[in-house]
């Protein structure tokens, strides 16, 4: 079975995505009792394997896993473990400036799509899916792996320092400027939405690149790169300096509706 783990599912109540931490919430109010949740926990991506959940202890988080009686569509992420953080960089150098835009750009459509169409057939094979890579042949196969994936709204966590992921999520950013020896470098201030208020996530440094942020603007951004912390504070270490791509997220009032 692959290693591939879940931070969300879809509730098939609501046809909304929830986190595997409410569940957790749930469990623990209830003195164990996830009837609200059983059997109605689905996979993110392709919305047809079910998923069940095994709660938190001292050694270990609360996590979600395939019904081994379950199936994920064919061109599903979720059928493949998890590439390596050497696979990922060797897959990276291969890549041109514009394929890792237009990979990132499809990640971001897959995960956070702004139109019906930006999703559509999301899923329907395996070389269009832009989380899985091939990491090589074996006995005269392609060898496919899946690109782990981190929400910037969940928690992040010292145990995932140094692993790679593509970082994703809806988000307001700033610009810091810093003075240093060798001139002027820039990072760039990631901030989330806590109830009504944008609180300060993460980092991301960028080197001499100074992006045209507008800090009003709420923007979709993926990042594929790993986590490093600095004082206990995160920052983000993009694979290359293109690996980084937002834009600016739709209004409200303009989405339109989706059933994911």
């Amino acid at each position: 079975m692959p290693n591939n783990s879940y931070e969300d599912f879809l509730y098939d109540e609501d046809q909304r995505l929830h986190s595997v931490y409410e569940v957790q919430k749930e469990y623990e109010q209830n003195n164990g009792d996830i009837s609200k949740y059983r059997d109605k926990m689905l996979c993110p991506e392709c919305k047809r394997a079910k998923l069940r959940f095994t709660h938190k202890t001292s050694e270990r988080r609360a996590f979600l896993s395939t019904f081994p009686t379950s199936n994920h569509e064919k061109g599903c992420s979720y059928n493949y473990d998890l590439a390596s953080n050497r696979a990922v960089k060797q897959f990276v150098a291969t890549l041109t400036d514009e394929q890792v835009h237009d990979r990132l750009e499809a990640m971001l459509n897959t995960l956070l799509p702004r139109y019906r169409r930006d999703n559509e057939n999301a899923v329907n094979a395996e070389q269009e899916n832009p989380f899985v890579i091939d990491t090589g042949a074996r006995n005269h196969q392609l060898n496919r792996r899946a690109i782990s994936r981190k929400s910037m709204n969940r928690w992040f966590d010292k145990a995932d320092e140094n692993n790679i992921f593509l970082f994703y999520g809806k988000v307001r950013l700033s610009v810091e400027e810093t003075k240093t020896k060798k001139g002027k470098r820039y990072r760039l201030i990631v901030k989330t939405k806590r109830g009504v208020e944008w609180i300060q996530k993460t980092r991301i440094f960028r080197g001499m690149a100074k992006d045209a942020i507008d800090e009003n603007t709420t923007y979709d951004l993926a990042v594929m790169g790993h986590l490093e912390f600095y004082n206990i504070l995160p920052q983000i270490v993009t694979e290359s300096w293109t690996s980084i791509l937002y834009r600016e997220a739709r209004r409200k009032e303009e989405t339109i509706e989706y059933i994911l």
